[in-house]
């Protein structure tokens, strides 16, 4: 670029290197008590006193120190497994002989390298939607029914399946997107409701509960809240619940979905809403039955009123999910 060596500009990529080499070339070269760098324990201890003192961010710009204390703890772990490799030669000499397969294998040693990757999310912004998609796409492929698909979709956020279900149209077929989309946006709404009867039924139980004290003389005795306290934390509780479902119904889910999807909320690890773990009155061999009487009684003490077709609601998403579930297990 010029024909005078003094006058030949100096790329800023390479003044930048310099500079972000400056700290590990001094510790690694020219610190230790010989002068040939410190040992890898002083390394990893010099480290965690510098990120002590490492500010989060430098002229409005993120300095990552928690991702920093990361490597830090990885460097430490893999440090306890590492072996010196001059040992190993030694051993090698001594056991077979200076032959040519010994320091054919000694020269092997001496080219190992250690790379170490940093998390995908940390360099791509993009990976759970890539590898929904991906996952998607290969089970499309392989000719799997839709309740696998559902299965597969149902952990991730709404915004990036929509995304990738969009991706995915001309493979799936607009019918055929529009059903595993209606299905997904249940389990949705069943989480959400779902949510909301195990925090009424276990606030419930836990107040209503009788309490053991322990007196002087050791002598058990059971102590009931009052009726009051009792009655004005339920509506406390009811309020919040209340909210927590308003909030749901703005975001797009209707309670109509809510009440057929809760069948979808533990599935497919099972075919019965997560709150029944909780549910006391599963004694009852009607299973549809206690998931119809439990969502009825948290819905009126949360003071909402039922849809009028709210018994069917809870029979179709019970043949929905033990729908799903027999395709799910053909696959």
């Amino acid at each position: 670029m010029s024909k005078d060596p003094k006058k030949a500009p100096i790329p800023y990529i390479t003044v930048r290197e310099f500079i972000l080499n400056i700290l590990p070339y001094i510790i690694g070269e020219h610190s230790g008590v010989d002068g040939d760098g410190l040992p890898a324990k002083d390394i990893i201890e010099l480290y965690k006193l510098l990120t002590k003192n490492l500010p989060r961010d430098i002229n409005g710009q993120p300095i990552w120190v928690d991702t920093i204390k990361e490597y830090i703890n990885i460097s430490e772990k893999i440090l306890k497994k590492s072996t010196h490799v001059s040992g190993m030669i030694d051993e090698m000499l001594i056991t077979n002989g200076e032959s040519k397969e010994t320091w054919r294998k000694i020269r092997e040693l001496e080219k190992v390298v250690l790379v170490v990757y940093p998390p995908k999310h940390l360099v791509d912004e993009n990976e759970e939607e890539r590898e929904l998609y991906e996952l998607l796409k290969i089970s499309i492929e392989e000719g799997d029914n839709n309740a696998t698909l559902l299965a597969h979709m149902k952990v991730h956020d709404e915004d990036i399946v929509e995304r990738i279900m969009n991706c995915l149209e001309p493979v799936l077929g607009k019918k055929r997107k529009r059903d595993l989309m209606s299905h997904y946006k249940l389990a949705k709404a069943g989480i959400i409701l779902d949510s909301i009867v195990t925090t009424y039924l276990l606030a419930k139980d836990k107040l209503r509960k009788p309490k053991c004290i322990i007196h002087k003389d050791n002598a058990f005795k059971e102590v009931i809240e009052t009726n009051d306290f009792i009655n004005e934390t339920m509506e406390n509780i009811a309020s919040e619940l209340r909210k927590k479902l308003d909030n749901a119904r703005r975001y797009g889910y209707t309670l109509e979905e809510m009440i057929k999807g809760i069948w979808l909320s533990d599935w497919p690890s099972s075919a019965v809403p997560r709150f029944m773990i909780f549910y006391h009155r599963t004694s009852k061999e009607n299973t549809i039955e206690s998931v119809e009487e439990a969502v009825r009684e948290t819905l009126e003490a949360i003071n909402i009123r039922l849809p009028r077709n709210f018994e069917a609601l809870i029979e179709e998403g019970y043949k929905l999910v033990k729908e799903l579930d027999g395709v799910l297990k053909e696959d």
